[in-house]
């Protein structure tokens, strides 16, 4: 499991694990493939993830604000310090707690 800041764009699938601090970020952008993102269940983060062509779906979070549909999510863990930003053109997207 990674610590600390990421910024991965691919054309295909992503799959991340990691330990986000307050003051990083996570970047994930994928053309045609689904992007899974795995994350403590404490960490604070600002939450926004959207897809054209999939469907969004998260687990083992809780949010203090959420606005979802299978198109977007926009939330906010904790006291949301670090953020997290991820779009896959033709791709479902999963986050989740660890």
């Amino acid at each position: 499991m990674g610590e600390g800041s990421c910024d991965i764009f691919s054309k295909r699938k992503i799959d991340v694990q990691m330990i986000m601090s307050d003051s990083c970020y996570c970047f994930l952008k994928s053309e045609e493939g689904d992007i899974s993102l795995g994350i403590p269940d404490t960490t604070n983060s600002t939450v926004n993830l959207w897809t054209d062509n999939g469907i969004i779906t998260y687990d083992n979070l809780v949010f203090n604000q959420l606005i979802h549909n299978d198109k977007m999510l926009n939330g906010v863990l904790g006291t949301g310090e670090a953020e997290i930003d991820i779009y896959s053109e033709m791709g479902n997207i999963m986050l989740y707690g660890l």
